[in-house]
């Protein structure tokens, strides 16, 4: 009995916590949006050219600065490659080898900062 009064006090006087807010503005802009992968990306396999190991997360973009902070369909990305197309190509990796890579739509994205230009 004590125990769940003490955890009602602990709830009265701990609120939940708001979400943070983002620490950088970002605008919102339609982007055409592909995949790409470890077989499509010959012979660089993981490569890219910021020199991180692409993993999920990353993405290319030949008209983003390396290091920018981009959010597709409510997830988070990074933009560690550059690609020779208009698009914002998203690393994927479904660990067969095999390039399986099939999106290509526009779509909106948000851009956060500016990157390492």
């Amino acid at each position: 009995m004590l125990g769940a009064l003490f955890v009602a006090a602990m709830v009265a006087f701990c609120p939940p916590q708001a979400a943070p807010a983002p620490t950088a503005d970002y605008y919102t802009t339609t982007a055409r949006v592909t995949e790409y992968c470890p077989a499509c990306n010959s012979p660089a396999g993981y490569g890219s050219a910021s020199g991180a190991a692409l993993t999920h997360g990353h993405v290319a973009c030949g008209w983003l600065p390396i290091g920018t902070e981009i959010e597709i369909d409510g997830e988070m990305y990074t933009v560690v490659d550059v690609c020779g197309t208009d698009a914002v190509d998203v690393f994927v990796d479904d660990g067969t080898g095999v390039c399986h890579c099939d999106r290509n739509e526009y779509e909106e994205i948000r851009v956060y900062g500016k990157g390492e230009e």
